[in-house]
């Protein structure tokens, strides 16, 4: 499934150039969950939730917020 998330909570290597990469899911309360949004905004829709460490693959997307980031989950 596609999705978006705050960029912030993503940790990754250096990707410049690429399309898509591998990212980890980084949260300050380990307890707490990322939602995952149908669109690139705290007002889309939740169709997801990820854990502190939890892996995705992150893409470009030209049309996405720099704050934001389309992962597949």
């Amino acid at each position: 499934m596609t999705g978006y998330v705050a960029s912030k909570y993503l940790i990754s290597r250096d990707h410049a150039g690429e399309q898509s990469w591998g990212a980890i899911v980084h949260l300050n309360n380990t307890s707490s969950h990322l939602n995952v949004r149908e669109e690139p905004s705290t007002d889309a829709k939740i169709i997801g939730k990820l854990n502190h460490g939890d892996g995705v693959r992150a893409y470009a997307d030209s049309d996405c917020p720099l704050s934001w980031t389309k992962i597949k989950f």
